[in-house]
């Protein structure tokens, strides 16, 4: 059984055969010649030379069947050197000239066998490499220059190789994405005990703001033996504000503030209690503890609960 490289060359030799024979009248001397010296340089081996004198003559070559020829020898030159991206462009270039030319189903075919044995193993070292997008689009032109892709091992076990290779980079980028949200979660009671002590020390300061308010509208004053406090005199008051001033001097009001304070001082207490647990935490996350967690995508954004189990 003949090998792909010596069924190529098989080839190869009866396209060079061919130029000299059939479109010599047609040719200038130098596209002859440029032929000749590529030919010898083939034979002896000189794969490189070769490729580089039949490209050459066909770029020279006044037909475009004689350049097709051309193209077609170069291909197979290059893919024995083996430079494997200039044989997948030379055989581009001669199907190119399918729309131009007459060209034998043989001579097509090996340029199509050429592109799928020079893309399988682009495919092949990208997915050594796991460069997948790479990876990817060789194989769509393997499967798009196969002749049957469905009976193709070949193709069968790119397609395997890459869905694997797909399948670990898209958990690992699963695994990514949960460290990243895990790294940016915060515990639930450092959340809830810094909104505590927050909402405890704007009660304190409204609550005292409201106080000093009071007493400066009610001529509200200390009483130096008793730690009660007396309201001076509410006929002075302006209506709307009598029952105010009537509420205040019979302790009434004062009772709600007092109870503002303490309310606020048990948030702010309670608040800080939990912060500073959450700070002198060793830093060993429970997995199954409740977490608060950064909640962005499209079209939303805000927070979420997380609770493992």
């Amino acid at each position: 059984m003949h090998t792909p490289h010596r069924a190529l060359a098989l080839s190869v030799l009866c396209s060079m055969f061919l130029l000299p024979q059939v479109a010599q009248a047609q040719e200038s001397e130098e596209t002859i010649r440029l032929n000749q010296e590529a030919t010898e340089a083939f034979q002896a081996g000189a794969f490189e030379k070769a490729a580089t004198k039949f490209t050459e003559a066909a770029q020279k070559s006044t037909t475009k069947r004689s350049s097709a020829v051309l193209i077609k020898n170069a291909m197979i030159a290059w893919y024995k050197v083996p430079q494997c991206v200039n044989a997948v462009s030379s055989a581009r270039v001669f199907l190119g000239y399918t729309k131009v030319a007459t060209l034998s189903d043989s001579d097509v075919s090996d340029a199509k066998t050429v592109i799928v044995k020079c893309r399988a193993k682009d495919a092949q070292a990208a997915l050594e490499a796991d460069d997948l997008p790479l990876a990817e689009a060789a194989i769509k032109d393997v499967k798009f220059y196969t002749v049957d892709p469905n009976a193709s091992t070949e193709l069968k076990l790119l397609n395997d190789a890459y869905a694997r290779k797909k399948q670990a980079a898209d958990d690992a980028e699963r695994a990514r994405l949960r460290k990243e949200i895990q790294d940016d979660a915060f515990p639930l009671r450092l959340v809830i005990g810094g909104t505590m002590a927050g909402a405890g020390v704007a009660g304190l300061i409204v609550t005292g703001v409201h106080v000093m308010n009071k007493k400066d509208e009610f001529g509200y004053e200390e009483g130096t033996d008793d730690e009660d406090a007396t309201i001076v005199s509410c006929e002075d008051v302006e209506p709307e504000d009598k029952k105010n001033c009537l509420e205040f001097a019979n302790g009434t009001l004062r009772n709600k503030l007092i109870l503002g304070y303490t309310l606020s001082g048990l948030s702010l207490a309670g608040g800080a209690a939990l912060v500073i647990l959450d700070l002198m935490d060793d830093g060993e996350s429970d997995p199954n503890a409740l977490k608060i967690y950064p909640v962005v995508g499209a079209g939303q954004a805000g927070a979420g609960l997380r609770f493992n189990f």
